[in-house]
C-alpha cells in the first residue's frame, strides 16, 4: 500500500517532492520521482509484495516509453503475469506493479476489467503523451485531482494537492448540508472548491490540456430470473472462499480486525481453514458493561487466535485533531476513535489486516435496511386510510422510553430520535424511497441544518436508478456510502499508522453475483444477511450466526464530559469563533451545547460533528495545522 503523487503543467519547483513527503505515512519504505518534459509522478512505498528494490516506483516498462505510479493491490497478478509470460512479456520482479505495465501494453485499456483488487494509478503514456488515471470498481483506495486550464494535479490524500501555490484554500460550502446530514462529504466534490475525487469504478484520460472522466463499471440491479436457494448458497461459499484465499497473499506478516460479529468472525474462520499458523487479531473496546470484546475473545479462543484488545478511553477524544488531518475532510461519527486506535495498535505487529466491511452494503444488514423492507412490507398490507388515521395518532402517543424497547441500540431514543422515527413513518406512502433512506441515515435532518442557521438546497440528495426499492439503497451506497465514507474512512486511518487493510466481501466478483441473489436471500423475516448466516452455520460456533446484530456503540455522550472534549469545544465552539467562522448562528450553537449537558446520544453526536467541522477548517481552510500539534 503506498501514495501515488503526480502533475502536469504545474511550474512548482519540488512540488512533487513535497507531494510526497506530506504522504510518507502512508509509504515510509521508500520514495521515488519521475520526471518528463512537463509531467512528474512521485511514489511513497508501503512493501507488502515483493520487498525487495525492483518494487521500486515510479516504474517503467522496459523501453521507457510507460512509466506507472501506483497504489494497491492486483490479487490476481500471479495469474495475470503467468498469462502475460505465456505471450512473450519478460518480469524482472515479483510485485504486481509490473504486471499492471505489461497488462496495459498487451490489453490497451481493456486490461483494466481483468483486474482483481483495490488500486488508484497512473499510466503515463510518452509516446501519446497521456495520463491514464484509475480508480477501483468499489473505491476502496482514493484518487484526488485538480485542473485548471491545462494543469493537472492528483495524489492519494487531498492534502497533497494543497501543496501546490496554485490551489486555494477556499471551502465548498455548498457541501456542508451534506456533511451535517451524513457526517461525510459526499463525492465527487471535495470540501475545498477545485478538488475532486475520481468516483470508484471510474478511469481519466488527460490529453492535451483536456480530462476526460469514464465509468468503466456499472453494477446493475438485477431483478431475475432466479435459480435455487442451494445453488446460490453454493456459489456464494465459493467465493467468498476464494475471496480470503487471494487476500492472504502477503509478503509481510497480517493480521484481522475481529469485533465478534458475524462478518468479522467468517473473516476469522476462513483465515484459520487457510492457514497453518494462528491469526492474529485485533479487537476494539470502550471499558463498559455492553462492550463486545468478551464476545470477539471467546471467537478468538474458538480459533485459537493470538488476539489482542484494544481500549477506547474518554480521554481519546483528544486524538480528534490529529485525525481530522490524516482524513482530509471531517467525518462526523465517532468511530473514527476507536478506528484509529486500533490501526495504531495493530502496526506493532502486523502490516496488514482483513477487515469485514462491505457485508452490510451487500446483504442489506444494517438496521435502516430492515426499517426499509418492513416499511414496504407494511405499505402493500395496511391501508394508507388506517395509518393516518389511527395508527399515526396512536404512534405520536407513545412515550420515546417505550418506544425505546423495540431497537437494540444501547443508546436511548430519546425525544429528539422519536420525532425522526414518527416523521419517517409518517412519509412511508408518499415519500421517495432516497428520502426516506436520508431520513433514517441523517444525523441532522433538514430541520435541524436550518435551526443552525444554514441554508438547504430542495433536492440535494443523489437520486437511485429505477428499480425495486431495497435494490436501489443497496445500489445507491456504491455510489457515496461506500467509497465516500466507510472505505475512505478505513483507508485514511489504516494508512494513518502505515498499515494496509483488504475487504474480501468486496472482491467485485462477490458483489456482481450478491446483486443477483435474491431479496429473500438478503433478509428474511427479521434476520438480515440471510445468505451469510447461513453460510456461517457451517463455519461458525451457533451461538456466534445467532446472535442478534448488534450496532458498534460508542459512549459518546460520557467523552462529551471529558475534560478533552470540552477543551476542543473551548477552541471550536466559543461564541466569538462561530460568529466569526460565520456558518452558523451562534444561539443555535448555544442551545446545542445546554441539551449535551443532559447526556442526551444524539444531541452528542452532532456535536462532535460540529466539533470536528471548526477543527477541519482550521486545518485546511486557515492553515493552522501548527496549532494542533499534529506532529
Amino acid at each position: 500500500m503506498c501514495a501515488i503523487a503526480g502533475l502536469a503543467n504545474v511550474d512548482q519547483p519540488g512540488l512533487i517532492e513535497k507531494m510526497c513527503q506530506i504522504q510518507a505515512h502512508r509509504g515510509p519504505d521508500d520514495q521515488g520521482v519521475y520526471r518528463f518534459g512537463a509531467v512528474a509522478l512521485g511514489h511513497r512505498r508501503l512493501s507488502i509484495i515483493d520487498l525487495s528494490s525492483a518494487g521500486h516506483q515510479p516504474m517503467s516498462n522496459e523501453d521507457g516509453t510507460l512509466w506507472i505510479t501506483y497504489n494497491g493491490e492486483i490479487y490476481n497478478y500471479a495469474e495475470l503475469a503467468g498469462e502475460l509470460s505465456a505471450k512473450g512479456h519478460r518480469f524482472k520482479s515479483r510485485c504486481d506493479t509490473e504486471v499492471l505495465l505489461h497488462a496495459y501494453e498487451e490489453w490497451g485499456l481493456s486490461f483494466i476489467d481483468r483486474l482483481n483488487g483495490m488500486f488508484a494509478f497512473c499510466i503515463f503514456d510518452q509516446p501519446r503523451n497521456e495520463l491514464l488515471l484509475v480508480r477501483d470498481r468499489l473505491g476502496i483506495k482514493p484518487l484526488y485531482y485538480w485542473q485548471e486550464g491545462s494543469s493537472l494535479l492528483f495524489a492519494s490524500e487531498m492534502k497533497a494537492i494543497l501543496e501546490a501555490d496554485r490551489v486555494t484554500r477556499s471551502p465548498n460550502l455548498a457541501l456542508i448540508p451534506d456533511y451535517l446530514s451524513q457526517r461525510y462529504v459526499p463525492g465527487p466534490d471535495c470540501l475545498i472548491e477545485g478538488i475532486h475525487k475520481l468516483p470508484a469504478g471510474h478511469l481519466a484520460v488527460f490529453r492535451d490540456g483536456q480530462l476526460d472522466v469514464r465509468q468503466y463499471w456499472d453494477p446493475e440491479i438485477y431483478d431475475g430470473p432466479y435459480g435455487g436457494d442451494d445453488d446460490y448458497q453454493e456459489e456464494f461459499g465459493q467465493l467468498l472462499d476464494e475471496s480470503v484465499r487471494m487476500r492472504l497473499r502477503s509478503d509481510v506478516r497480517f493480521g484481522a480486525y475481529l469485533s465478534g460479529g458475524l462478518d468479522s468472525s467468517i473473516n476469522v474462520a476462513l483465515m484459520s481453514q487457510q492457514l497453518d499458523t494462528p491469526v492474529k487479531t485485533f479487537s476494539a473496546g470502550f471499558g463498559f458493561d455492553k462492550d463486545e470484546l468478551p464476545i470477539a475473545q471467546g471467537v478468538a479462543d474458538h480459533f485459537g487466535c493470538e488476539h489482542q484488545e484494544v481500549i477506547c478511553r474518554s480521554g481519546d477524544i483528544g486524538l480528534l485533531p490529529k485525525i481530522i488531518w490524516h482524513l482530509d475532510e471531517p467525518q462526523g461519527d465517532a468511530i473514527i476513535l476507536p478506528t484509529y486506535l486500533l490501526s495504531q495498535a495493530a502496526r506493532k505487529d502486523v502490516s496488514m489486516v482483513i477487515s469485514g466491511e462491505g457485508a452490510d452494503e451487500t446483504m442489506a444488514g444494517y438496521q435502516f435496511h430492515q426499517v426499509i423492507y418492513r416499511s414496504m412490507v407494511y405499505r402493500k398490507a395496511m391501508p394508507k386510510v388506517l395509518h393516518d388515521r389511527i395508527l399515526m395518532p396512536m404512534m405520536r402517543g407513545i412515550p420515546a422510553r417505550t418506544m425505546d424497547m423495540a431497537f437494540s441500540h444501547p443508546g436511548a431514543l430519546d425525544e429528539k430520535g422519536k420525532q425522526r422515527l414518527v416523521s419517517y413513518c409518517e412519509n412511508i406512502y408518499d415519500a421517495s424511497i432516497e428520502k426516506r433512506y436520508r431520513q433514517l441515515t441523517a444525523l441532522f435532518d433538514q430541520s435541524d441544518i436550518r435551526d443552525l442557521g444554514i441554508d438547504v438546497p430542495g433536492n440535494s440528495h443523489q437520486a437511485s436508478p429505477a428499480g425495486r426499492s431495497l435494490e436501489n439503497i443497496l445500489n445507491l451506497q456504491f455510489s457515496n456510502w461506500l467509497p465516500n465514507n466507510i472505505l475512505w474512512r478505513q483507508d485514511r486511518l489504516t494508512m494513518a499508522n502505515s498499515i494496509e487493510g483488504r475487504v474480501p466481501f468486496l472482491d467485485h466478483r462477490l458483489v456482481e453475483f450478491l446483486l443477483r441473489v435474491p431479496r429473500h436471500l438478503k433478509i428474511r423475516g427479521l434476520t438480515g444477511k440471510y445468505l451469510l448466516r447461513k453460510h456461517g452455520d457451517r463455519i461458525l460456533p451457533r451461538h456466534i450466526v445467532r446472535r442478534k446484530k448488534q450496532p458498534f456503540y460508542i459512549p459518546l455522550d460520557r467523552y462529551v464530559q471529558h475534560r478533552n472534549f470540552q477543551d476542543l469545544i473551548q477552541r471550536t465552539l466559543t461564541p466569538e469563533l462561530v460568529k466569526q467562522r460565520g456558518l452558523m448562528d451562534w444561539p443555535a450553537v448555544r442551545a446545542l451545547l445546554s441539551k449535551v449537558e443532559n447526556r442526551d446520544f444524539l444531541h452528542a453526536k452532532q456535536l462532535m460533528s460540529l466539533v470536528a467541522l471548526e477543527i477541519w477548517f482550521q486545518i485546511y481552510v486557515d492553515g493552522r495545522k501548527d496549532n494542533w500539534a499534529l506532529a
